[in-house]
């Protein structure tokens, strides 16, 4: 077993606080390395002062153009936010978020441009970092050993290296990490087991080794359902096909060979409800289509697109309803609600104008299902499921362009997620007040009164002092209805909004700095 700890040890760690608008902390990394980190925030994150009528020379975009910092692999620890983002400096590192101030850097683990931080692809449903006992784990990486398991415990001290899995500067690449009954744990790969799971208690490593020997399960979209371990797993004879691992008597067991032989079925998004276990697969019959797991026996459930079409593409639990990404005619993807007594699938109506086409990457926020959905005229966009029906939240990247919203996250009550808003790339945003949206880091609010609204309307600001803003209001198809000159206001200033004449829908408006840069935005309701 990998019992190696290695701790880190400081010779010398200074903070510097430097306060003041527009300045910026850091925080020096460990001598050892003897590299200073570049920066303390990542691409177009607003500093204190970010709404002064100076904003263009207050905004820190560190990493400058459209590449945005792109964070990622997102986790909740002691009320703030740990991501993986690259600032074009220091490469991928570990940044924190605390739901106020804007987000820092944590560590320079790798000094330079390398990436001290693994980032695997988007793709993997379980797309997290781990947290046990304060402490948080994730895939670290330095010269020396390669991509391994580290912790962090949120103090000044660095990373620590837990276990060289595979020793030497190869990588063992930890990822999919689940915390369940106080251990956590994650996929990587060793040198005798292949890519397996593995558990840590915060004391001791352990190979789960589901299939013996250097082959590995290669083990994918973990989901823990009932005390129990539901993934994707293959074999050289039998393919991928979904397995079920009980950690209670260390048994792992292949659920159904769903498309036999060889041959994969590629299950994924497990989704425990009912005390059952819901999957996606294709048998390459009926093509991608919902799955049951009952404790005993796999069942394939619906066949929405007869032949080989796909039917379902995503499923996810919300309030005692499944909800599914489905198609009847292998073409449009839309949401439906799923009963699990009669199979069947119903559309939920999308109201109030926009498409809400290919819903994905879901959460539930405030009593509300809320996923990224294409709209054909207004791209790939945030949208809300109450329970009746389906409205856009924002259109965070104005016109036909996608913002593409993912990486949901809910910190101290408040949504937050990764979008791109077409100028500055992939960045960290959040749920404002009045169901708005912000940029992470911006310090004010921005609220329509009335909303909904039958004539003119304001609105009311509340900043950290005067500032120089431009509004901008679209309709439901990406057009700007209404636009205005760059505006000095004051802290508690209002603008007016001639919406008398506006025709009866949604509208989204947009604030800006001086410069150009979204700083927050919401959704109006005109009737």
């Amino acid at each position: 077993m990998m019992r190696r700890e290695r701790a880190t040890t400081i010779q010398s760690l200074i903070r510097r606080y430097l306060t003041g608008p527009g300045r910026i902390n850091r925080i020096p990394s460990r001598a050892l390395h003897k590299s200073f980190m570049k920066h303390s925030l990542f691409s177009v994150l607003f500093i204190v002062s970010a709404l002064s009528s100076n904003a263009q020379s207050l905004v820190s975009d560190i990493r400058t153009g459209s590449m945005g910092a792109d964070p990622r692999l997102s986790a909740v620890m002691n009320d703030k936010l740990y991501f993986i983002a690259n600032n074009g400096s220091t490469g991928n590192e570990l940044f924190v978020y605390d739901g106020v101030n804007p987000p820092s850097l944590v560590f320079d683990l790798l000094p330079g441009a390398g990436s001290g931080a693994d980032t695997p692809t988007r793709s993997l449903v379980n797309y997290r970092m781990g947290v046990l006992n304060n402490k948080l784990y994730f895939g670290g990486n330095e010269y020396a050993y390669g991509k391994e398991l580290y912790s962090y415990d949120g103090t000044a001290s660095a990373p620590v290296l837990i276990s060289d899995i595979v020793t030497g500067a190869q990588d063992s690449a930890p990822y999919e990490f689940i915390t369940h009954n106080n251990k956590v744990y994650f996929v990587a790969t060793s040198k005798s087991e292949g890519r397996e799971m593995f558990s840590y208690d915060g004391s001791t490593i352990v190979c789960l080794d589901n299939l013996p020997g250097l082959d590995g399960y290669y083990p994918g979209h973990l989901a823990v359902a009932n005390n129990k371990f539901y993934f994707n797993g293959q074999t050289y004879y039998e393919g991928n096909e979904p397995y079920e691992y009980d950690p209670s008597t260390g048994v792992t067991k292949r659920l159904s060979d769903i498309r036999s032989g060889q041959p994969s079925s590629h299950p994924y998004y497990f989704t425990g409800f009912g005390g059952k276990m819901y999957f996606i697969a294709n048998d390459f019959q009926h093509g991608w289509e919902l799955y049951v797991y009952n404790g005993t026996t796999t069942t394939r459930i619906t066949d929405l697109i007869s032949q080989d079409g796909s039917g379902v593409t995503n499923v996810f639990a919300y309030n005692n309803t499944l909800m599914l990404s489905a198609s009847t005619d292998n073409a449009t993807y839309q949401l439906h609600t799923f009963d699990p007594v009669t199979n069947k699938a119903t559309t939920a109506d999308a109201v109030n104008g926009p498409s809400a086409l290919g819903p994905a990457n879901f959460i539930a926020y405030n009593g509300n299902l809320y996923f990224s959905a294409l709209d054909p005229m207004m791209g790939r966009e945030l949208f809300m499921y109450d329970g009746t029906g389906i409205s856009m939240v924002m259109d965070i990247n104005p016109g036909a362009g996608s913002s593409a919203p993912s990486d949901f996250t809910i910190l101290k009550g408040q949504l937050t997620f990764t979008a791109d808003n077409g100028t500055n790339g992939r960045e960290l945003y959040k749920m404002g007040t009045a169901a708005g949206i912000e940029r992470a880091g911006f310090q004010g609010s921005a609220v329509i009164y009335p909303n909904p609204t039958t004539g003119n309307c304001q609105l009311k600001l509340s900043l950290k002092q005067s500032a120089t803003i431009v509004l901008k209001l679209s309709d439901a198809t990406g057009k700007t209805v209404y636009s205005t000159e760059a505006l000095s206001v004051a802290p508690s200033g209002t603008i007016a909004i001639p919406a008398d004449n506006f025709a009866a829908g949604n509208y989204f408006y947009h604030l800006y700095n001086e410069g150009g840069q979204l700083l927050t935005g919401g959704k109006m309701v005109k009737q």
